[in-house]
């Protein structure tokens, strides 16, 4: 069920992507755990910088990415 519901999310992103802090806190789960279930599924993380809504901080955040395979870049490209 958490890996439906994680595509999903990233698949209907604007963006294909979306960051771990995010998926935790709509998730309720803990982002290492989130990061297994990103890899299980071939996402890609990126390190990015987040700022935290309440305190204003910048804290260490994923962002989860699709993976575009070779092959659409290559049809993409004819």
């Amino acid at each position: 069920m958490m890996l439906h519901i994680i595509g999903l999310v990233i698949h209907l992103s604007s963006t294909n992507s979306a960051k771990l802090s995010f998926l935790a806190r709509i998730l309720k789960k803990e982002e290492k755990e989130l990061k297994n279930y990103c890899l299980e599924l071939g996402l890609k993380l990126e390190p990015c910088k987040t700022k935290d809504r309440d305190t204003d901080r910048e804290f260490d955040d994923f962002v989860a990415r699709l993976k575009h395979s070779g092959r659409t870049h290559a049809k993409k490209e004819e």
